[in-house]
């Protein structure tokens, strides 16, 4: 029986990085998803074929080596891939919650930037290997179980303004253009223990509110606010 992979990563090239894959055991399999192939192998593999990866400036220093084109040697290690596409885009429609308010590839997008950047950010925060599926699937489940409202005001998200925010308009507009995007919805990781997946849809408005604090900590803060500004108002 074929060993499953330990951790998938997902690049717009072939590309290996060190803090996910050294890690890992020798005999452990990893896989990196690219539009132009998938390509699986273990870390046993990977150290014996790629010998110059490993050595160069790029992995050692930068923590990221990638190909511009895929070498030959790399081709012994490309797998059927596209069934694993149809499977994901299946594993990953348009959530019920979210349906006729955004569009499925724009969601997918959002939904793989997310998860890279949550999994690259915890990875560095927590030291721990990560893998950007399980991330990709815990941040799907939170949009499905309610993500067309704020988890925690829960006011309607504008799904429509995903992947819509530019950043020269935003320079020029200051803050009316970004009051524009109040209702975008982001991601709150509302959990600080290392490995846990614990995300909640929020619009950008609250996120950029709550920041670091726990809904607690929040609601606290809130009501402090409200109580000096009846007094005050008197």
């Amino acid at each position: 029986m074929k060993s499953l992979p330990r951790l998938t990563l997902r690049y717009s090239r072939l590309t290996f990085h060190r803090d996910s894959i050294e890690p890992l055991k020798l005999l452990d399999i990893f896989r990196v998803e690219t539009p132009l192939g998938t390509f699986e192998m273990s870390k046993a593999a990977f150290r014996n074929s790629f010998p110059g990866v490993i050595s160069s400036r790029s992995y050692q220093l930068r923590g990221l080596y990638n190909y511009k084109t895929i070498p030959s040697k790399a081709m012994r290690f490309k797998i059927d891939a596209e069934s694993i596409f149809v499977k994901k885009r299946a594993r990953y429609a348009l959530p019920e919650s979210i349906k006729g308010a955004c569009d499925e590839a724009l969601y997918r997008r959002w939904l793989h930037r997310k998860a890279v950047a949550h999994a690259i950010r915890d990875r560095k925060r927590w030291n721990i290997p990560l893998a950007i599926s399980d991330y990709k699937k815990a941040i799907h489940a939170a949009v499905a179980a309610g993500g067309s409202h704020d988890a925690y005001t829960g006011e309607p998200l504008n799904w429509s303004l995903i992947s819509q925010y530019n950043n020269l308009k935003s320079k020029n507009g200051r803050t009316k253009y970004k009051k524009g995007f109040k209702d975008l919805p982001t991601l709150d990781h509302a959990s600080d223990i290392p490995g846990d997946m614990n995300f909640k849809i929020c619009s950008w408005r609250t996120n950029a509110a709550k920041s670091d604090l726990t809904i607690t900590e929040l609601i606290e803060f809130c009501h402090k606010i409200t109580h000096h500004n009846k007094k005050h108002a008197r």
